[in-house]
């Protein structure tokens, strides 16, 4: 959650070349490459299990030695503009709206084309078996991800732009005016109903009238669709950030966008 006024490893180092990439949710994790994408279930593979996320790599195709960064979809992030960001207060960053979990260490990353640090607890029970099969593993969480591709394109925008991020059980909303951020955070969803309940409440909070924003979507998708007429419904200026939906598997994969979104 990331609310306000404008305003160790997973710490990321010099720029990369990622060929794949790892995006890790609550009940299990997905592969994606620029062609392909796979879901592998909580069910078939313990993720605090070094010999699952082997089997994983193995049935995916990917190299161990391949450049890999793993996404984390699975937690809440505090956000806080890099400008007043102090690595040595993370635990009060995060004692605002995150409860710490069993194991969880506070940690932070630094998105690329972002004015936002993600502050986030990580979970070496589950982190350590990941980077024994990919020892260049680097981690992001998934508000900086998103940060990545919306604030980028933001910057020249006047009016105020409400992005939604849909997903599997979750909907991210993301507010900005221009390259200032209002909000940030995730809220769960179990169908359009929910979404819109949660949509109409930013609306309120903020007072934002329906001249004064722009709705847009995260990528369109066919499971989203009934989310889409609902707020075509009720708020007339709504747009989408085109994807690329050729990828093979991409119809199971809990969070579309992430794996098809091309800068």
């Amino acid at each position: 959650m990331g609310i306000g006024p404008p305003s160790s490893m997973p710490n990321n180092p010099e720029p990369h070349t990622i060929t794949a990439y790892i995006h890790l949710f609550e009940d299990g994790f997905s592969f994606c490459s620029p062609t392909k994408t796979q879901f592998f279930s909580q069910e078939a593979y313990t993720l605090t299990s070094s010999d699952s996320w082997e089997e994983a790599r193995q049935n995916f195709g990917l190299d161990s030695t391949d450049p890999v960064e793993l996404v984390l979809c699975n937690c809440s992030a505090v956000s806080v503009p890099e400008a007043h960001f102090d690595a040595n207060l993370l635990d009060t960053y995060l004692a605002t709206s995150v409860e710490k979990p069993i194991g969880g260490t506070p940690t932070f990353d630094d998105a690329q084309q972002s004015s936002q640090i993600s502050t986030f607890y990580i979970e070496s029970a589950v982190v350590t078996p990941i980077k024994k099969v990919f020892p260049e593993l680097q981690a992001k969480h998934l508000n900086s991800r998103l940060m990545e591709v919306i604030e980028p394109l933001s910057r020249a925008q006047i009016r105020k732009r409400l992005y939604v991020h849909l997903r599997n059980g979750w909907v991210e909303f993301v507010l900005c005016h221009g390259a200032l951020l209002w909000l940030i955070n995730r809220f769960p969803q179990d169908g359009p109903e929910r979404f819109l309940y949660y949509l109409f409440y930013i609306v309120e909070q903020f007072d934002l009238e329906p001249d004064q924003f722009e709705i847009v979507f995260l990528g369109r998708f066919p499971a989203f669709e009934e989310y889409y007429q609902g707020a075509m419904d009720y708020h007339q200026e709504v747009s989408w950030i085109a994807v690329d939906d050729s990828l093979v598997g991409l119809e199971s994969h809990p969070a579309p966008f992430l794996a098809s979104y091309k800068p």
